[in-house]
């Protein structure tokens, strides 16, 4: 096979890497990209842009599967990725900056995904500055950077820069892509999960409500993201005490990730742990326990025993079991996995460390 035969075979394995994930075939888009990207390396050289956006693809699906050693794999692939873009890009916001901010972002959500919160931070200020030198600091690009680094503060508790960066976002977003579209959706359910992590749930409802209805505007009732913006909904009701409302959100955005993902999702372990606290409100701690060991079983499988997200069910747990010995094993692991890696005014590591305050006085 010459030169030109083997970039288009790495050509038409890129796109057929990319339908697969469409189709949710995450297994056979990974391996379609990573033969791609060795194609491309082996034409090009070891500096290919088609190489390192095959690599992204390849990371991309690895992503979405979301078990501990696929967002591993990820990080990897989208930081080599950065590491051939960074020198080709330049200021002019062309195809190369498109990819080299696509590298940069992934380095900075594979890291904030894994805790590693100091390089997510490192590497969402490098995708800034890379974007608006290169389409400018009011561009959607920009704004998507923003958003990031929005998320970033909300799961660090440093929530007024949160609500800067997503403020920001936001009025890039309403004044490029208008107020009801999928990115404002996006910004508006952001909006409202700060809220919630603030214990401002009241103040969160208006960005709830409105990020669900332009969704199902755009993308009808089963979707993912209808699933996920149902699920933030959710949570702020249950936080107001409509739990017969905030509980149909969670079991719907259950049954579709179930539907959409598979039943060992990290998404589906997330909706088990939001009914267990529907169950719990009830007073049904039987079923609130239960669906927490189910909840965290699954969380602990996909991100690891340490992982916020993990903790936050893990903490929950603590608070129902009545064996005192796991509760403040329980407690402990929470305290030493976020302290540190969380602001103190997180809400799950103060639930922790007042947990065992309790137990000890």
């Amino acid at each position: 096979m010459d030169i030109e035969e083997a970039a288009q075979q790495a050509v038409e394995m890129l796109d057929s890497a990319g339908s697969a994930h469409a189709e949710h075939r995450l297994d056979d888009a990974v391996v379609l990209a990573r033969r791609a990207a060795a194609i491309f390396f082996e034409v090009d050289g070891p500096s290919s842009p088609d190489g390192a956006n095959a690599l992204m693809t390849a990371a991309d699906a690895l992503a979405e599967r979301s078990a501990d050693e696929d967002l591993a794999d990820a990080a990897a692939l989208y930081g080599r990725a950065a590491t051939v873009l960074v020198d080709f890009a330049g200021d002019q916001g062309g195809p190369l900056d498109v990819l080299t901010l696509r590298a940069l972002r992934g380095v900075g959500t594979m890291a904030r995904l894994q805790a590693r919160y100091a390089d997510a931070a490192t590497a969402f200020a490098s995708a800034l500055e890379r974007a608006e030198r290169a389409f400018g600091p009011e561009s959607p690009e920009a704004g998507y950077v923003c958003n990031d680094l929005g998320v970033l503060g909300k799961f660090t508790a440093a929530f007024d820069d949160a609500a800067r960066w997503y403020e920001r976002a936001l009025a890039i977003v309403e004044a490029t892509a208008g107020p009801r579209s999928s990115d404002a959706a996006t910004l508006h359910h952001n909006l409202a999960g700060l809220a919630h992590s603030r214990q401002r749930s009241t103040e969160g409802l208006a960005s709830g409500r409105l990020s669900v209805e332009i969704r199902r505007e755009l993308l009808g009732d089963d979707h993912v993201h209808v699933a996920a913006d149902l699920a933030n909904l959710g949570g702020l009701l249950l936080d107001v005490g409509d739990i017969d409302e905030a509980e149909a959100c969670f079991e719907a955005a259950r049954a579709t990730y179930e539907r959409a993902l598979g039943s060992d999702h990290i998404e589906v372990a997330i909706a088990w742990n939001n009914l267990a606290a529907v169950a719990r409100d009830r007073g049904d701690s039987a079923t609130a326990e239960a669906l927490y060991r189910r909840a965290l079983e699954l969380k602990t499988s996909a991100l690891g025993m340490t992982h916020p997200s993990t903790l936050i069910t893990a903490v929950n747990l603590a608070y129902l079991v009545d064996d005192e010995t796991e509760a403040v094993a329980l407690l402990h692991r929470a305290v030493d996995g976020l302290t540190g890696v969380v602001g103190d005014d997180d809400r799950t590591l103060a639930a922790a460390r007042q947990g065992l305050a309790d137990r000890a006085g």
